[in-house]
């Protein structure tokens, strides 16, 4: 376990059902970036890119910032409204990142920018603009203008009804759906990065970590998904490679485990693995029971679930990332079946 001396302890802030906090066990930015694939872009569904603007000052003259949403990857998310149409909007800034020559195109601001360039489903947040060469006075070098989601994140919501639960999984395994088919891996699916709507539809967001994958069977080129996202939520493969072994060809399986977690969450109020009472949770407590342990969804689903639930989280956190299922697979499970709403 040499791994663990080399870790320092994190915190997490676990809450009651009433009163969620945000977790704090964010990552640093990895060392090593990822080659793309110039392939994707084609392979994306030919999607249309949205308007890029070189020179944002008049543009942003047109809008009025009401209020900080949150602090996403690398950025601050904001609510602005347009002067002239009164629309709402979410305006993200992301902060200038020191990165040479050679890695500025795949820096994390840089995926950002081209995967919300090229996706486009309903159940993934929209783009509408992005600003490039901000003045010095804005904060950051980028920005991101993206539809409002009006009913905040997940992990400000209580907990939730199984067939609740069940319309969130569906929607968010709708979009892992799509973003896995198109080689994408999002790597920090949480509460906190799912937002939602009064009507409780449920769009995934902050791609400040995603990856575009231009991983071929047999070449060494793929997706370094290690030290980038959420301790909490990550899968025992990108939690401890020393304890796990860790298969690129499964780097997706990682969101299904993420996705897993975090509906555990919803159900229970509290994060999942843990007592409610237990204030401050460090890496090798993690560790222990995510990797070292018997299997999360062996003990940590309540009683009062249903077979069909219990069944979905198990596929969900199945250790082995050869054995977990796929999104496109869970999409096709009894419990998203027999208690999703219709589409």
């Amino acid at each position: 376990m040499s791994l663990v001396t080399k870790r320092l302890q994190v915190n997490l802030q676990l809450h009651t059902i009433k009163k969620r906090k945000r977790n704090n066990l964010q990552l640093h930015l990895p060392v090593t970036a990822l080659k793309i694939s110039d392939q994707f872009f084609s392979f994306c569904y030919n999607l249309p890119k949205p308007s890029i603007v070189q020179e944002a000052d008049n543009f942003f003259l047109d809008f009025e910032k009401i209020c900080v949403l949150g602090h996403g990857n690398y950025g601050t998310v904001y609510k602005v409204r347009h002067k002239r149409t009164s629309e709402i909007y979410a305006l993200k800034i992301i902060r200038d990142i020191d990165c040479d020559s050679e890695s500025q195109s795949t820096s994390p601001p840089s995926q950002e920018t081209k995967i919300l360039g090229f996706i486009d489903s309903p159940f993934i947040i929209k783009c509408h603009r992005i600003f490039e060469q901000l003045l010095p006075s804005s904060g950051g070098s980028i920005a991101i203008l993206m539809e409002y989601m009006d009913g905040g994140t997940l992990d400000t919501r209580r907990s939730f009804s199984e067939s609740s639960l069940a319309h969130i999984a569906y929607q968010v395994l709708k979009g892992l759906e799509y973003l896995h088919a198109c080689n994408i891996v999002h790597l920090d699916i949480k509460p906190s990065n799912l937002l939602v709507d009064r009507d409780l539809s449920v769009k995934i967001a902050d791609f400040g970590v995603s990856k575009i994958l231009s991983y071929v069977h047999g070449s060494d080129n793929y997706c370094d998904s290690g030290d980038v996202g959420t301790y909490a939520y990550m899968s025992p493969e990108r939690l401890d490679r020393d304890s796990c072994r860790y298969d690129p060809k499964y780097v997706y399986a990682g969101d299904v485990w993420s996705l897993g977690v975090t509906l555990l969450e919803l159900f229970v109020g509290h994060f999942p693995f843990f007592p409610p009472e237990k204030k401050s949770i460090s890496w090798m407590d993690l560790v222990m029971v995510t990797c070292l342990g018997e299997p999360p969804a062996s003990w940590c689903i309540p009683e009062a679930a249903s077979e069909d639930l219990v069944s979905f989280i198990k596929c969900c956190l199945e250790k082995d990332p050869s054995k977990r299922w796929t999104a496109s697979q869970l999409l096709k499970h009894p419990y998203v079946l027999s208690r999703s709403r219709s589409d």
